[in-house]
Order: structure tokens, then sequence, then C-alpha cells
């Protein structure tokens, strides 16, 4: 039987034990953590890996796009003539757009989204007889930031730049919020001035403050009865209606000084058509049925002053343009100025006019044939050439040429409505509201617009100086832009390319050259 002292050696012998093997642990735990940390990562799976790739394939591209567009918001506020605001709860138009595109064409386009937006909206209604003037160099800018706007030079270098270079501007300037810097987004406001006619302001303020006397009346007289003294009403004691103190003058005589009666004279006529062949050849078509037409009596007294009044419309480098009435419907007619001008001479450069309209709104369609084919879808683009025609009157007029110009034609020609035999008549155009006026190009500069409807009109350009194989060329296109975008070209002009065949014993045969005659309508002056 073992003693208990050879018991505690035991013991004692098997703790040695126990603490080597706790020390030889410790030390393999701590050699495998350190093998584990140095072997390489298992091998992934290969779609798992594949996808990773993709995903961050199309972050770099987002991140890259996000870096070449800038996200344009634009909102509006109005102004009056004293310079007081008013907010317009009009929601804000926002589009996107390349940021190298210039600052002021995209504001001047969005401007015009914007104003057909609110002209169509019950927002335009918050103020009566009210004309608003969007014109973009009528208009402020602002930059918004949370609650506050900050003003925007447009006669700065910076603003003559492109998009990018604004949107650095504002950034770099602490007017941008951080939100707005990463979106990479401009938050602008139009300050549209606005003006009301006056005498519908006069006379609502008049009547506003009448029904406010009559208020205050009929409250002072309720008090008087709550106070039990509503019987025996002296006059005296009963308050006066005092009338409001307007310093107010008609406008009605100046008004009325200032429009003009236009009187008509009546004309029989025949007219003359020009049509196109499948082959893109015209030719006129004299018809014979005899119409009458309405000429505006009076209209030589506005030539000198250059404004539209009193049935004269416009006068261009050789031509008159004046109101007239067909079948109850104005119409704008137009003549040749009579200086140096015979009856002729008239005739000729009309029918070639005509001939240039019938033309360029044949180029029209076939430019938007061209479109449809290759996928692109445009505005609807023409020229004011759907019913044109030249009118002769029936009965000749008395003389030929008037030997007058725009300095005397007041006096020379006072009573005279037609100065020529012969006319020509188009559409009257509607350039007021919605529709707005413009020009392209010039007679010897080409058109390099940076919008979207001049790009459209240079496009046009181009397709039919190509369908042409360079025979025609059209210049100095000018015509009137509709709220949709839609365009209507007129008084058409173009340069032409002109072969002359030389005969010769020692030189043989032909030589082409190109002369830039421009046509104006006309070949007939040159």
């Amino acid at each position: 039987m073992p003693t208990y002292s050879g018991c505690l050696g035991e013991f004692s012998g098997l703790n040695d034990v126990t603490a080597h093997i706790n020390a030889s642990a410790d030390a393999h735990s701590k050699t495998a953590s350190e093998h584990r940390v140095n072997q390489p990562h298992s091998k992934q799976n290969q779609n798992l890996a594949k996808a990773a790739a993709i995903n961050e394939k199309k972050a770099r591209i987002k991140l890259m796009h996000k870096g070449q567009v800038i996200h344009v918001e634009l909102s509006m506020m109005l102004i009056d003539g004293r310079g007081k605001h008013y907010k317009c709860l009009l929601a804000p138009f926002p589009d996107v757009y390349p940021a190298t595109d210039p600052i002021e064409a995209v504001l001047v386009e969005l401007a015009q989204k914007l104003e057909t937006n609110f002209l169509q909206s019950a927002y335009c209604l918050q103020f009566d007889n009210a004309t608003y003037d969007f014109t973009f160099s009528s208009c402020m800018l602002n930059s918004i930031h949370g609650k506050k706007s900050y003003s925007i030079d447009k006669t700065g270098l910076a603003f003559k730049g492109n998009l990018d270079s604004l949107f650095t501007k504002l950034v770099n300037s602490g007017h941008l919020s951080k939100a707005d810097q990463d979106a990479r987004k401009l938050c602008l406001q139009l300050i549209v001035p606005f003006t009301i006619d006056e005498q519908e302001h006069l006379f609502k303020a008049s009547k506003a403050s009448v029904n406010m006397s009559r208020k205050q009346k009929h409250l002072s007289i309720a008090d008087d009865d709550d106070a039990g003294q509503s019987s025996q009403h002296s006059k005296s004691s009963m308050p006066s209606l005092s009338r409001p103190s307007i310093n107010y003058t008609s406008q009605w005589n100046r008004m009325l000084r200032s429009m003009t009666t236009i009187t008509y004279e009546k004309f029989p006529f025949r007219k003359t058509v020009c049509h196109v062949s499948t082959n893109g050849d015209t030719h006129f078509e004299d018809l014979s049925d005899v119409h009458e037409i309405e000429v505006s009596k009076g209209w030589t007294q506005f030539v000198k002053t250059g404004v539209p009044n009193g049935g004269y419309l416009s006068k261009g480098l050789y031509k008159y343009g004046i109101l007239a009435r067909l079948n109850g419907n104005q119409v704008a007619l137009f003549m040749h100025k009579p200086a140096g001008s015979l009856n002729n001479l008239n005739s000729t450069a009309l029918h070639d006019e005509l001939d240039l309209l019938v033309q360029g709104n044949t180029f029209a369609k076939s430019f938007k044939n061209r479109a449809l084919v290759a996928n692109v879808k445009l505005p609807d683009l023409k020229y004011n050439a759907e019913g044109a025609f030249v009118g002769t009157v029936t009965v000749p007029l008395p003389g030929s040429g008037l030997p007058i110009d725009d300095e005397t034609i007041e006096q020379e020609a006072a009573n005279r409505s037609l100065l020529f035999n012969t006319f020509l008549v188009v559409p009257l155009l509607q350039t007021k509201g919605l529709f707005s006026k413009r020009k392209f190009s010039g007679n010897t500069d080409t058109g390099d617009n940076s919008d979207y409807v001049g790009k459209v009109v240079d496009a046009f350009a181009h397709h039919v100086v190509e369908e042409t194989n360079g025979h025609l060329m059209f210049t100095d296109l000018q015509g009137v832009v509709g709220p949709d975008r839609s365009i209507i070209l007129f008084d058409p002009q173009a340069h032409r390319q002109v072969v002359f065949f030389i005969s010769s014993t020692h030189v043989a045969d032909c030589m082409i050259a190109l002369e830039a005659a421009q046509v104006n309508g006309t070949r007939g002056l040159k």
C-alpha cells in the first residue's frame, strides 16, 4: 500500500507533465496562427469574380459620364416695373446637357421652354392684362442655394464659357449646395419682368378702394347698433363714403390717336401659281378665274417710320410688305420698291421669288424624308409657300414705275395702294405671343447656330447644297419659330452655280465658273 509521501510525489510529477503539455500547445497554436495568416486566399468563384469586375467597370463609366454632363433646373420669379418680386409656383423646368455646351445657348433654350409652360398654365393669370418679357437679355438670373439666391452677372467672362465653367465658378464661390455639387446640378432662377395695363390697374385699384370704404361704413353702422344706438341715426353721425384720391387721366384719346383705321381698295385680278414636277423642275400656270383682293390704303405714310401701322407691314432691300384681305382673310402682299423699277421688272422679280419659295418648300419636304430614313425626329420646317401666288390686275394701273424712294413715297404715292400691276401674296405669319421671328444666317455668312432649332436650320441649308450637288445654296435664312419649335421660313434668297460654255477654234469646249449671284428670290435682280 503506498504511503502518503509516495502519492504526493506522483501528484507532483503529474503537475509537471501538465505544465509541459500546456506550454507546447501554446507554442504550436502561435505557429499555426502565423501559418494561416501567411497562406494565400482561397480561390474565388469565377462567376463572382467576373460580376465584381463588371460592376467595378460600370461604376467607373458612370463616374466618367457624371463628369461629362450637367443637370440644369430652371425656375422663375416675376418682377414688376417698380422692382417688386413675386413668387411663381410653376414647377422648375429640368434638363440635362453636355458640360461643354455654351451657357447662353442652353439658358435661352430653357427660357423658351419655361415660357411655353408658364403661358399654358394657370399661373399666367395671376395678374390681369399683364405682358411678360421672356427675352433672355431682359431677364435677370440667380443661383439658388437652399433658401438663398445669388445674382449671376450675365455679362461676366465666366458666363460666356460653357456649363462646366459656370458650375466650377459657383462651386468655388460657395453658391452651390453639397448635394448639388455631388449631383453636378445647377439650380438657377430666371427673373422675368412684366408690365400691367395702367388703365385696368387704376380701375381695379379704384374699385377695391370703394369696396373697402363700403365695408368700413357697414362695420361702423354695426358697431353703433351694438352700442344701442341703432335708432335715430343722424346724418351728421353717419360716416361719409370717401372717394379714393387717385389722379386719373384718361388714355382713350391718346390711344385713339395712335390707332389707325385701315381702309381697303378692291382690285380684280388673276392668279399665277407655281408647280413642281416629279424631277424637281418648276413651272408656272396662269389661271383664268378672276378673283378680288382688298389692298390697304394709306400705308405709304408709315414707310419712313419703319414701324408696322396702318396696313404697312415691312420693307426689305428691294420690296415693301403691306396688309391685304383675300376672301375675308388677312394676307401679306409684296411689291418691289418703285425706285428704278418698271412693271415688267417687278413682275419678273416676283415670279422668281415665288419659284424660289416653292423650291424651298420642296427641299424642306425632302429634308424631312431624309431625317425619317435616318430615324431622326425633327420639328416641322417649311417655307411660307402654302397658297402663295402672283396676282396681276385685270385693269392695268395708270402709269408705269414710280421714280420714288422711302423718303418721298409718302408724298408721291399717298393715294396709291398698289404701285404695280403685279404683286405677290403669301400667308400672313404670326410673330407675337408664343411666336418669335429669328434670323439664322446672313447673305454671305453661313449659319453657325449652337441651339437646337438653329442647328436644324443649319442642317437644312447643308441638305440643299448636297441635294443639288452644289448647284444651289439658300442664304439669309430667317423665319418664325413657334412654341413647339416649328419653323416657317420666309423671304428666300439663294446663290446659284452658273455654267458658261465658250466656243473657240483653239480652246476646247467649256469652262465652269461659280458666280456668287444673289437670287434674293429673283433672278431678275442682280
